[in-house]
């Protein structure tokens, strides 16, 4: 009830949407970004004007997937993956809003993806929609199965794991996973050393932090309400003094 009547306030001039309300949201909203729609997530409103009519139009983005990419992105540019047969492996972990964003994330970046979840179902429902596959369990069988590979191929890991587990949970990895150094996600940027970003540290996988792909979403979210260049410097100092 409160929801409805803030975004319908004539001073209402968009917002962030946070968990749990990214799915929520979409029954009051008049249209969405090619990429929310796809995810079935918004994380973003933008109020824009019909220029025929003069109608207030609540738009929902989603920027969520775009801070996914660039902060993986960047530490796979200094860290580059040797090029396998059907193109880079992610595994996603987790099945919240953000699970689905980080699907879509790595679907973009052509990567094949696997995701994991306890509740395999509620994963399944993102791999049906954007591709990918399932591992009921983090285990080498599952994820031979999950990425189809054949009966000579060896090597069953990854070269990106997303993590959008919330840091409480205190979520690792099996070992097996990290053999191969992959380039490691946290969503959760508090704390900003997560017990799935120390493990990486310990053994060598490079890393981005969930405060990267904070920042990066924000940049956007600021420039799609204002149209104006994001102050970056500016941004990523209020983060990492609110996050450390």
């Amino acid at each position: 009830g409160r929801l409805c009547k803030a975004i319908s306030s004539a001073d209402f001039g968009g917002c962030s949407v946070t968990i749990p309300h990214k799915q929520n949201v979409l029954p009051f909203l008049d249209s969405t970004s090619p990429a929310a729609q796809a995810i079935g997530a918004v994380n973003t409103v933008v109020v824009h004007q019909d220029p025929q009519t003069g109608k207030r139009i609540l738009h929902g983005e989603n920027t969520d997937w775009l801070g996914i990419t660039r902060a993986i992105s960047r530490v796979l540019d200094a860290n580059p993956r040797p090029v396998k047969k059907g193109g880079l492996r992610a595994l996603v972990v987790g099945g919240g809003g953000t699970s689905m964003a980080a699907a879509y994330a790595m679907t973009q970046m052509g990567c094949k993806l696997v995701m994991y979840n306890r509740t395999p179902e509620k994963v399944a429902v993102i791999t049906d929609r954007l591709g990918g596959a399932v591992a009921k369990q983090l285990t080498p069988e599952e994820m031979r199965q999950a990425l189809d590979l054949g009966d000579g191929e060896q090597d069953v890991g990854v070269d990106i794991i997303v993590s959008t587990i919330p840091a409480a949970a205190e979520f690792t990895l099996p070992d097996f996973l990290l053999e191969n150094k992959p380039v490691m996600l946290d969503a959760a940027y508090k704390p900003p050393r997560t017990a799935l970003l120390t493990q990486a540290a310990n053994t060598g996988c490079p890393f981005a932090q969930g405060a990267e792909m904070l920042i990066e979403q924000g940049i956007e979210q600021f420039q799609l309400w204002t149209k104006r260049q994001a102050p970056r410097n500016p941004m990523v100092n209020a983060v990492y003094s609110k996050v450390e």
